[in-house]
């Protein structure tokens, strides 16, 4: 399983402020980055926009995932990913449609090189 961050407090970002903005994704990729693996972002709520996906970049993070559904093809931007979200049985969750406690899952992309 792979945990990646989210923001500190779940705002949407895009209305947030710089130093809001810097802090709920710093912080959160700085408690996931104590993992030791690479950091992954999820946009809360799906919302972003230029001035979030450079902040996202400068807190070094190694992918990010928005709302929009797809899948990741060659030259993908990596901090704008598309994602499937899985909601019915799938095979990729053992015929599950939820890890258990969870209410829905989203398949995170591996990080890119």
């Amino acid at each position: 399983m792979r945990v990646g961050a989210h923001g500190v407090g779940h705002p949407r970002l895009t209305p947030v402020g710089e130093g809001g903005l810097r802090a709920e994704v710093e912080g959160s990729v700085a408690v996931v980055g104590r993992l030791g693996d690479p950091v992954a972002f999820a946009y809360p709520d799906g919302a972003y926009d230029a001035r979030v996906v450079e902040a996202v970049q400068r807190a070094g993070v190694s992918s990010a995932v928005t709302c929009e559904a797809g899948c990741v093809g060659p030259g993908a931007d990596r901090l704008r990913l598309p994602r499937v979200f899985v909601s019915a049985p799938s095979p990729l969750l053992g015929g599950h449609g939820r890890l258990p406690g969870s209410s829905a899952v989203s398949t995170m992309p591996r990080a890119m090189s």
